[in-house]
């Protein structure tokens, strides 16, 4: 070894600029101390260097790197730090600082400079002076963690990029966690494996103003809603027992069909309750029977109607143009018809009761109520149930003459003709009078508050008699009948 410079034992002290040869050292636990002797405090003073020079091809020298071990900070301490220092071919003798470690153990690589790893330099970790980059040219980038993988970014967003583009990002707004998707019209996907199978749960749309299209069901808890509207206007829920759609806004619920109808079935479809048909009927459906249905000419109850309540009534009327409300009871051989109109011969509020009637203006009329109240008919004897098998306790009748005497038939004329017959100089009797004397032919009807009468009678309740205007002139002749008997008997 040309130049040797030895010692096996002891300290080798080199006063000399320049030692050429080789520097050994052989001992049990040999060292090699670089000491400054230089008393300062400062900041990377203290310093001891190792430069490592070489001969180009044309003899020239150059500085190719430098290992330095300085002081670590101000303080009167021990801290140091060791430096690497490269030449990038343009440094001259002032090699490039590549990395630190300093006194804390740290180790700091300046901007742009890179940690490598594998032949091909495919893993690289380095900071470009304005971000930090682990790039993977080759393979995966995998993170095999004991624990956690955490990502805080005090910028608030979390970017992916591919080969440089980035396609979405993570982000805290407010606190708020938000996935978005940075390529315009592309969509946001949640996928996953179902039984080996590669499937796509939910697509957001985002070409479609974030159109969410589910791959198969979507499911809630009992009150758990779908909720649509600004104002949680629309609410569809199932309350654990009931299930409910809900429309607490001030508009309309709206079932909008492009089929032939609209069906509300019972059980997988098996049985209709009801169907609402386009341009036709509606239906509504007992036990799925057709009970009511709608047609062009109005509506059919295919069995009987009850009509209920406090006041229940049943109301018909006519469109006002043309034609007049009717009701019509058809059997097998004929009907029963009770309206308004029939072939344009009845005016005003008459009513009009027609038998064999199967069409609107069919049927022979058979009794007729006009307006003011006047009954008309084709024939004027009322029947009633005379046999003498539906009787018992059967005996011998004759009315007591004096109180016949004491009827007193009047002529009057009512406080509201409107709510009556419209007429004045009417013949009949008084109520509580024909009460007093014989009771059986009076009889009470409650006046309701839509009765121009409410207000005359306090209590709502107004006497009635059955004796009516002729009976006002039978009894007022036979009265004078029996006055002139009498007068005769008494000669």
């Amino acid at each position: 070894m040309g130049g040797y410079i030895g010692a096996k034992t002891g300290t080798l002290v080199a006063s000399a600029s320049d030692i050429r040869g080789d520097i050994s050292a052989t001992d049990a636990t040999p060292e090699i101390t670089l000491k400054n002797t230089t008393e300062t405090d400062a900041d990377g003073t203290r310093s001891g260097k190792i430069t490592f020079k070489g001969e180009q091809s044309g003899g020239e020298e150059s500085v190719l790197a430098q290992i330095q071990g300085s002081h670590d900070g101000t303080a009167d301490d021990e801290k140091g730090d060791l430096i690497f220092k490269t030449n990038d071919g343009n440094d001259g003798s002032s090699p490039t600082e590549a990395m630190r470690i300093n006194s804390d153990q740290n180790i700091s690589i300046p901007d742009n400079g890179k940690v490598m790893f594998g032949a091909g330099d495919d893993l690289q970790i380095y900071h470009d002076a304005t971000n930090s980059i682990i790039s993977n040219a080759t393979g995966d980038l995998t993170f095999d963690l004991a624990g956690d993988l955490k990502l805080d970014a005090d910028g608030g967003d979390i970017r992916l990029l591919d080969d440089g583009t980035q396609f979405g990002k993570f982000t805290n707004s407010s606190s708020d966690f938000v996935i978005s998707s940075s390529v315009n019209d592309k969509d946001i996907k949640f996928a996953g494996a179902d039984g080996g199978s590669d499937i796509t749960a939910l697509t957001l749309d985002m070409s479609a103003a974030g159109n969410a299209h589910f791959n198969q069901h979507a499911y809630f808890v009992d009150n758990g809603k779908a909720i649509f509207g600004g104002g949680s206007d629309l609410q569809i829920y199932h309350d654990g027992t009931n299930s409910y759609v809900k429309d607490a806004a001030a508009g309309d619920l709206i079932l909008d069909t492009n089929g032939d109808s609209v069906r509300i079935s019972h059980s997988g479809n098996s049985e209709t309750m009801a169907q609402f048909q386009k341009n036709g009927f509606v239906k509504l459906f007992h036990d799925n029977t057709t009970k009511l249905e709608t047609t062009v000419a109005g509506c059919t109850i295919s069995s009987s109607a009850t009509v209920s309540g406090t006041n229940p009534f049943v109301y018909v009327q006519g469109d006002g143009s043309s034609y007049y409300p009717y009701m019509r009871v058809t059997g097998l051989h004929g009907g029963l018809a009770i309206g308004t109109y029939f072939g344009g011969n009845l005016t005003g509020d008459t009513v009009s009761f027609r038998t064999g009637a199967n069409t609107a203006d069919g049927g022979t009329e058979r009794f007729r109520i006009a307006a003011n109240g006047d009954l008309t008919a084709t024939d004027t004897t009322i029947a009633s149930n005379s046999d003498e098998r539906l009787k018992e306790n059967i005996a011998d009748y004759s009315y007591d003459i004096a109180k016949f005497k004491q009827y007193e038939p009047k002529t009057f004329d009512w406080k509201n003709p409107e709510a009556h017959n419209g007429r004045s100089g009417n013949r009949g009797f008084i109520a509580q009078a024909v009460k007093a004397i014989d009771d059986k032919w009076v009889g009470e009807a409650a006046v309701t508050e839509e009765n121009p009468d409410y207000d005359i009678i306090s209590d709502n309740v107004s006497l009635t008699s059955k004796l009516g205007e002729k009976d006002a002139m039978y009894i007022s002749i036979i009265q004078q009948l029996i006055t002139r008997i009498e007068a005769l008997e008494g000669e």
